[in-house]
């Protein structure tokens, strides 16, 4: 269990989860995993995925409005990562990207 405004919280981890689905695309063994474990005494929940990934040292960029990754036929707006990045840090919580394609975040 984690403590924190429901509704936002639902719309970080839907956001998470719907990306999860399309970069996973229609390949067969999709696998999407989500749950929690504590970081330097912190409880943080992840979102972890099979799908392809990108280079880490683009992990900023996808928390930039309108931004999209080179080579990207995914479609989209190009918000929804910026959007969950935004809540995270309204509710004093944070969002990263550590080691694709696992998304981290905290429940302030």
């Amino acid at each position: 269990m984690v403590e924190g405004d429901p509704e936002l919280l639902q719309v970080v981890l839907l956001n998470r989860i719907d990306n999860a689905c399309k970069h996973s695309g229609v390949r067969e063994g999709v696998s999407i995993e989500f749950g929690t474990i504590s970081l330097n005494g912190e409880q943080v929940c992840f979102v972890r995925d099979n799908a392809p990934g990108f280079g880490i040292e683009l992990a900023e960029q996808i928390f930039v409005p309108f931004q999209r990754l080179p080579d990207t036929s995914i479609e989209g707006h190009g918000i929804g990562l910026a959007t969950a990045k935004r809540i995270s840090k309204r509710l004093g919580a944070k969002l990263w990207v550590e080691s694709y394609p696992t998304f981290f975040f905290t429940c302030a």
